[in-house]
């Protein structure tokens, strides 16, 4: 019975769709004009520059000079909590087999989304955090679920990107003073960065 099961969640699963890469991601390039100080892209982003460049159109001036770094962060996991129902039938293989032909939820699988964007000056210092968050639910059963939502999850990172952009329209008067107080990039403070990232995005 344990064979027949195993097998017949191998052929299910087997027809799953592809996994979700935020680089796919079709991001908007209309962005609003947020006009900040022009910042180089941090090439440590666990996003492609390609996407960071679609994310971050229109948001600075035009200049031949940077003022610092900007840095964007995705987290993405994936975590599954069983049904209780299951757990009441666990010693019954074969109801908990029927139950699975009815189609009813073996388990409801949780994706915890993360959006970070970091502005840091020409000294490598930080002068703007923003964050957004958002988790989608769905259900797994026998015949559905095993899939990843892409545009759901697509969706969702395009709205959590566009808010942060908001945040950033609506603070850029003071993150531009603090840019101007430092000046221009002229030493590559890369490695500076790198170390306030790491913590950053380790908490």
């Amino acid at each position: 019975m344990k064979f027949f099961l195993t097998l017949i969640s191998i052929l299910f699963i087997g027809c799953a769709g592809p996994k979700f890469d935020i680089n796919n991601v079709d991001f908007p390039t209309e962005n609003q004009q947020q006009k900040l100080l022009p910042l180089k892209y941090y090439n440590q982003s666990n996003i492609k520059f390609e996407s960071s460049e679609k994310i971050m159109k229109n948001v600075f001036t035009d200049s031949s000079e940077f003022s610092g770094y900007y840095y964007i962060y995705h987290g993405y996991d994936r975590k599954e909590e069983k049904i209780f129902l299951y757990d009441i039938f666990v010693f019954d293989e074969i109801i908990g087999l029927v139950l699975s032909i009815l189609g009813v939820p073996e388990s409801r699988v949780f994706y915890n989304l993360k959006a970070d964007v970091y502005l840091f000056n020409s000294n490598g210092d930080i002068v703007g955090i923003y964050k957004e968050s958002d988790v989608i639910s769905k259900y797994k059963g026998l015949y559905y679920g095993h899939s990843v939502p892409i545009k759901e999850v697509s969706d969702s990172y395009i709205k959590m990107f566009k808010d942060i952009l908001n945040n950033v329209a609506t603070d850029k008067e003071r993150v531009n003073e603090l840019l101007e107080f430092a000046g221009p990039l002229k030493d590559d403070q890369s490695a500076k960065i790198y170390t306030e990232v790491y913590r950053l995005v380790s908490k």
